[in-house]
């Protein structure tokens, strides 16, 4: 049987005493019947609750070692510390979640309204680490306009926090950078970096200095192929299951164009980190074969 709701420990105790109350009585039940009727109804019941009772107890027992696998892992040291997993306070904390009225309105007018009633422009957002971690970032947020001088020095502050934690995920995690032509004329596009170490070495060599970091998340996706993929004139359906990944961005300030508050810089430098190495977009898979580069993604023809 197929147990899709999940027991408690005490709740599964609980059933199982009761089954064999039950069955104990159906046993003195039988003793006392003649009726072949009545006998072959209790013996099906009896059969029914005995099959359940089995499935139950290997269910407790499945359960009982989930729960001590559980109980080993969160013994162990967390991959990223509580402390550095908490993202500081932002001083204008109540005003983060001030909603902007009317969506469609235009983006001086929503600078206007950040400026007017101190209206930060990030928000603070968990970043999963698999199901039993995560850890805080601030990013910006998409309805906003504008970055406030809280917001600037809220980023810049905690940079160093985020520093560490980008050394944990690329010590652990494949990286390239991706999106920056400075990076691109220094380094091979595929090169393959494995410490924070190696990055501020790059990032020297590309005379980029930045001011803050984000760290954003991206589920697994299924999408279709880019056609660059496919052969001309092919009727194939392509799609690929593209895996999760860490995004790292590197941002500057600049003044907005509103001449009041700040804005990211238009061209950042971007790392992707996930647990297959990712292929530039030019590289097919046939290429990537060739070349013995473990593709970035699990993929799939329907014809």
């Amino acid at each position: 049987m197929d147990y899709s709701i999940n027991f408690s420990s005490k709740t599964i105790k609980f059933i199982l005493e009761a089954i064999e109350f039950r069955l104990q009585k159906y046993q003195d039940q039988i003793s006392e019947l003649t009726d072949e009727d009545e006998l072959s109804d209790i013996g099906n019941d009896c059969y029914l609750l005995e099959a359940i009772y089995e499935d139950l107890k290997k269910y407790q027992i499945a359960n009982r070692n989930q729960n001590l696998e559980l109980y080993k892992l969160s013994k162990q040291p967390p991959f990223i510390d509580q402390e550095l997993a908490s993202a500081p306070t932002h001083s204008l904390e109540d005003k983060v979640t001030f909603p902007i009225p009317n969506y469609n309105i235009s983006k001086d007018k929503v600078a206007k309204i950040q400026v007017e009633n101190q209206i930060p422009g990030i928000e603070k957002k968990l970043i999963p680490l698999g199901h039993m971690e995560s850890f805080e970032v601030w990013l910006p947020k998409i309805d906003r306009a504008i970055l406030l001088d809280e917001d600037i020095k809220l980023l810049k502050n905690d940079c160093a926090r985020i520093e560490k934690i980008c050394d944990r995920l690329f010590s652990l995690l494949d990286c390239i950078c991706s999106d920056s032509y400075k990076w691109r004329e220094n380094v091979d596009e595929l090169e393959k970096i494995t410490s924070w170490e190696i990055v501020q070495e790059k990032l020297l060599e590309c005379e980029f200095e930045y001011q803050a970091i984000a760290i954003n998340y991206e589920p697994t996706q299924i999408s279709p192929r880019s056609n660059n993929f496919l052969e001309c004139n092919s009727n194939v359906e392509s799609w690929d299951a593209i895996p999760e990944k860490w995004i790292v961005t590197l941002y500057n300030f600049e003044q907005s164009e509103f001449g009041f508050g700040y804005k990211l810089n238009s061209a950042p430098i971007c790392f992707e980190m996930q647990i297959s190495r990712k292929l530039h977009p030019e590289v097919n898979r046939s290429e990537a074969e060739k070349e013995k580069i473990s593709p970035p993604c699990s993929s799939a023809s329907l014809t």
